[in-house]
């Protein structure tokens, strides 16, 4: 077992999981592929039965709807959460962190169903989406799949210390 010398008096374990969470929620950011495959595979095909609904919408039948937005984010929140628990070579810290956001938004969902009525509870289920597709966003960050595919010699056509293929006999600039 630990003492509380292990630890040193540099350690921050808060600061720590601040800084995977900061680098996890911007690598993906210029990844067309990535940006692609959340909005195509995550949003609309993941969220089909908001879409759904939404497409039908009738006033008087908006339970349909809010039963709709109470299914999405656990969906998501739950499925990325435990790929960051079982992810390898992730820390304690963000192990915890994917546990208390699946426990927070699981839980507000749950209190928000018997408490709030529509408008807020339809405030409240769009705010739990947005954490849990962040959740998923965090836990897909590192996705190779999920990058594009950048060769580093396209733009320049290959080594550019190296004398080009083929003859240039000939040619006066």
């Amino acid at each position: 077992m630990e003492s509380d010398q292990d630890y040193g008096s540099s350690h921050n374990g808060f600061r720590e999981v601040w800084e995977v969470l900061c680098h996890r929620t911007k690598a993906p950011l210029l990844h067309f592929t990535y940006w692609g495959f959340m909005l195509l595979g995550v949003i609309f095909f993941g969220g089909a039965g908001i879409w759904y609904e939404l497409i039908h919408f009738d006033a008087a039948h908006i339970d349909s709807l809010k039963s709709a937005l109470l299914t999405f984010p656990p969906a998501i929140i739950g499925g990325a959460g435990m790929q960051l628990v079982f992810e390898r070579g992730a820390t304690n810290q963000l192990r915890m962190f994917a546990i208390i956001m699946v426990f927070l938004v699981l839980l507000i969902l749950f209190l928000v169903k018997a408490s709030l009525e529509t408008p807020a509870y339809i405030f409240t289920s769009i705010l739990c989406a947005i954490a849990s597709l962040w959740v998923w966003w965090i836990a897909n960050a590192l996705n190779g799949d999920l990058k594009d595919n950048i060769d580093p010699q396209a733009p320049i056509g290959g080594d550019a210390t190296q004398d080009p293929p083929g003859k240039t006999d000939g040619f006066t600039v």
